[in-house]
């Protein structure tokens, strides 16, 4: 998976690592924590529908406290 965060969501304190942090764990793997721009990845590949609910889920946490 790719994580992206905009400089100006970074600024406010969104990062693309957490924001796929929680996904790449459901996956059983883990990935880089850069804040504009991560990757991530495990592999149980039959946990991506959960991993892709869980990045939304998290993405929304973020934003929504904006």
């Amino acid at each position: 998976m790719v994580g992206l965060a905009t400089k100006d969501l970074v600024e406010t304190g969104v990062s693309a690592g957490e924001l796929i942090a929680g996904a790449a764990r459901r996956l059983g793997g883990g990935g880089s924590r850069d804040p504009e721009l991560a990757q991530a990845g495990g592999p149980d590949g039959g946990q991506l529908e959960a991993a892709l609910d869980t990045a939304r889920e998290d993405a929304g946490r973020m934003l929504g406290d904006l």
